[in-house]
């Protein structure tokens, strides 16, 4: 992910993309620091490395699972993700069905600032019409 080849980007983060598929993959992504590197690439300018950077980050996303995680920058990373996805409509109907509303809702709760501060902007994204 961290390579300035391009090829080399957008084939790691598609291999990203196809694991995160399976929810056991996409807590072991997070907590191996992947999500941060993966929204970095989106901001490339290369439109293979965005594509796949986005779909890794969004394969990530759709999964309560991920919220629930003990660890604080998981539940951070997945909670900023779905906050950046939940400005879509189509995206919001999706998330609802994943069932991450009530993991957000519960990490509220958490004492970590920037985890109360993704699951709240989350919300709020989710609520907006």
């Amino acid at each position: 992910l961290r390579s300035s080849d391009h090829r080399v980007q957008a084939q790691s983060s598609g291999a990203l993309r196809n694991l995160a598929v399976n929810v056991e993959n996409k807590v072991r992504i997070a907590q191996e620091g992947a999500i941060q590197p993966l929204v970095s690439l989106l901001c490339f300018s290369n439109d293979e490395v965005d594509e796949q950077s986005a779909g890794a980050l969004w394969n990530l996303a759709m999964n309560a699972a991920a919220l629930r995680s003990s660890d604080h920058r998981v539940q951070a990373q997945s909670s900023g993700a779905l906050r950046n996805l939940a400005v879509n409509v189509e995206n919001k109907v999706r998330i609802a069905q994943e069932g991450a509303i009530q993991p957000l809702v519960s990490l509220l709760c958490f004492s970590n600032d920037e985890v109360d501060e993704q699951s709240a902007g989350a919300l709020w994204n989710l609520a907006m019409n």
